[in-house]
């Protein structure tokens, strides 16, 4: 298959987009049986690109992908409200970034596998609008 095209899966999963010598390359859709969708940029069947992950949770992604996983940059939006805007590698919280609360605190500096590191911890609390300095929960 090559070009733009549309695949239904019998198991409930549907891809819309273009086609490489059969595969998933270029800019297309993925609507999987679960309520997950995905929107962007596609590579010899991965996530690899621009692209939207939205998850039937509400969780949402947006930014860059590599290899089916977020790497580079991007902001992650999880259904409770708290969010991430920053550096991604293999689908962890890796380099600069800012994490931020549904109730607004604020955690900003640098990220290792998933977790802010000790010296980058700042906890903002928005109401008093002063920074401490002490852990913060990510």
């Amino acid at each position: 298959m090559h070009g733009f095209g549309t695949l239904y899966s019998n198991t409930g999963n549907n891809y819309t987009g273009d086609w490489i010598d059969g595969n998933l390359t270029g800019q297309g859709m993925v609507s999987w049986y679960n309520g997950d969708k995905y929107i962007g940029a596609w590579l010899n069947h991965e996530k690899s690109g621009k692209g939207v992950m939205i998850w039937s949770n509400r969780n949402h992604y947006m930014g860059d992908w590599k290899a089916d996983m977020r790497t580079g940059k991007g902001t992650m939006t999880w259904s409770n409200g708290d969010t991430y805007i920053g550096d991604w590698l293999d689908d962890m919280k890796m380099g600069y970034g800012m994490y931020t609360s549904s109730d607004g605190n604020k955690c900003e500096g640098q990220f290792t596998e998933g977790k802010i590191s000790d010296d980058s911890k700042y906890n903002f609390l928005s109401m008093f609008n002063v920074y401490l300095v002490e852990p913060c929960m990510t």
